[in-house]
């Protein structure tokens, strides 16, 4: 058995160490930007005739689409999210409609998305009952009136708790006004033993989720290979979708509501982080990367059955294989051609900085799947 360390403990230790210097910082910010950022709510009533705070569809100097409710000075406009599931909801984007790309296209394109919104308003008479949410006069999400609320703040605070309780700290999270993401990982360094030697993984749990419909909430177990930190997405231990009983009219009505959810979400939460890293159940969640990392593949037929399956694209296809190809250590492992090389392969595409949050989260969910530590699921698909 090769014991030569691929890096060594005493650098992947201090990697730990960087890591979570950094998370750190990032953490405060991302909780400090949503407490500086409380989401307004409102329920409007969609329809001709039906509208309890008629509202009116603008165009702004900066050719932003917006909507101008009833009592209301300014408009609020949307932000692009939340235009496309207005849109959405208003049955606009079906297949074979332009209107899709419009809404982020040029300003004359934000006119017509703005004009169909307009028209489809004053036709539609069937009454619908939406959920907006709006920040600074922004609006970011618009859902279904069952949409079940709750304070990422608190959730977020009660994950840290029961995750400091276990000696993990912050090594990474995100905030891209629609969703966020908060990871944890232990302070030690987990040994995994590999073909080209000793390999060391830091472990941890991811929590993510949206306020405003572009996720649900998920809590899931989480790998990372120290030596380049490629992650790989693990098992989902929670997972939560916003729906809860229908909103009433007057939202105000409801903060009992949401608050009793939020401590409910936020008790569950507390509890999955627990049973986690118990040292037995640790042992099983990583036991499939042992096997994983001694299995050898036939990298080519399994990049193009991932491209078939239009769980990557063909660029990315390329990209993989000029990692492989490049055998740094500093980006995978070298040696035979395992599943542990692959799947590190995959998820080092996700650390440039022209893919997207949402990219490097499927990247490393893929990852996990391609080890056998997370159940396969469904991808969005990627265009060929």
């Amino acid at each position: 058995m090769n014991q030569r360390e691929i890096v060594s403990k005493e650098k992947v230790t201090q990697r730990i160490d960087q890591m979570v210097e950094t998370g750190r910082q990032r953490a405060t910010a991302t909780i400090e930007r949503l407490e500086q950022e409380p989401v307004k709510d409102r329920i409007v009533k969609v329809g001709q005739n039906g509208s309890s705070t008629p509202i009116e569809v603008t165009v702004d100097g900066k050719n932003r689409v917006g909507l101008l409710f009833n009592g209301d000075t300014e408009p609020n406009h949307f932000h692009s999210h939340a235009l496309r599931q207005f849109a959405e909801k208003l049955d606009l984007l079906g297949r074979g409609s332009n209107l899709k790309n419009w809404i982020d296209g040029e300003p004359w394109q934000r006119m017509v998305v703005a004009d169909a919104i307009s028209t489809t308003l004053a036709n539609t008479k069937t009454r619908e009952r939406m959920l907006i949410r709006s920040v600074d006069n922004q609006i970011r999400g618009v859902l279904s009136d069952q949409y079940r609320r709750l304070n990422s703040v608190d959730i977020i605070a009660s994950f840290l708790e029961a995750a400091r309780r276990l000696q993990m700290k912050p090594y990474r999270a995100s905030y891209d006004e629609i969703k966020w993401s908060m990871e944890m990982i232990l302070p030690h360094p987990i040994p995994l033993q590999t073909p080209g030697g000793v390999d060391y993984l830091g472990v941890g749990m991811a929590l993510r989720s949206s306020d405003f419909g572009a996720s649900g909430q998920e809590l899931a177990f989480k790998v990372v290979r120290l030596a380049c930190i490629n992650g790989m997405v693990g098992e989902k231990m929670l997972r939560e979708v916003h729906l809860g009983m229908r909103l009433p009219d007057d939202i105000t009505i409801a903060e009992d509501t949401f608050r009793h959810d939020t401590l409910r979400s936020a008790g569950m939460i507390r509890d999955a982080v627990q049973s986690v890293l118990q040292p037995q159940a640790l042992q099983n969640r990583l036991a499939p990367l042992a096997i994983a990392a001694q299995e050898e593949i036939e990298p080519e037929a399994e990049i193009k059955g991932l491209v078939k399956a239009k769980r990557i694209s063909k660029a990315e296809a390329e990209q993989v294989n000029a990692v492989l190809s490049r055998n740094d250590e500093n980006e995978i492992p070298s040696g035979k051609a395992t599943k542990w090389r692959l799947a590190n392969a995959l998820s080092f595409l996700g650390q440039s900085s022209e893919i997207s949050e949402d990219r490097r989260a499927d990247l490393e969910q893929l990852s996990g799947i391609m080890l056998g530590i997370r159940d396969k699921k469904e991808l969005e698909l990627v265009e060929a």
